[in-house]
C-alpha cells in the first residue's frame, strides 16, 4: 500500500470512531449533528410531527445550495430547511429522520434543525 492510501484509511477511521468536538462553525468536511423537528405550514414545530437526532456529512452533500446554508453555521444556530437541501436521496432522508422510505418520498414539510 502506498502512503496516500494509508493516510486516507486512517483519516476515515478517525472520522468514524474518533471523538466529536464542537467547532466554532461548520466547515466543508465536517459531520454535523442536529435535532430535526418537522414544522407546520406556519413554520412552528408540529405537535406529534417527525423528530429525530441525526447527522449531515457536508463532505458528501451534493446539493450546493444546502451546503452553503450549512457552512459557517455555529453550534446552537437554528435553521429551517427542506430535506431535499440536505439529503442526497429519499433513502438518505428516510435514514436521517428514522422514517419509512415511502413516508420520506412523500415528505413536503420543512424542518427546523
Amino acid at each position: 500500500m502506498n502512503d496516500g492510501v494509508v493516510e486516507k484509511y486512517i483519516h476515515d477511521i478517525s472520522r468514524r470512531y474518533g471523538n466529536f468536538q464542537h467547532q466554532k462553525q461548520f466547515e466543508d468536511n465536517d459531520l454535523v449533528y442536529g435535532e430535526f423537528e418537522e414544522l407546520d405550514e406556519k413554520g412552528e414545530v408540529l405537535e406529534n410531527g417527525i423528530k429525530n437526532i441525526s447527522s449531515i456529512s457536508l463532505e458528501f452533500l451534493k446539493n450546493e445550495a444546502g451546503k452553503k446554508l450549512l457552512l459557517g453555521v455555529k453550534k446552537d444556530d437554528i435553521l429551517t430547511l427542506e430535506m431535499s437541501q440536505i439529503s442526497n436521496s429519499t433513502d438518505e432522508a428516510s435514514s436521517m429522520l428514522n422514517i419509512e422510505k415511502e413516508k420520506a418520498a412523500d415528505l413536503k414539510s420543512k424542518f427546523q434543525i
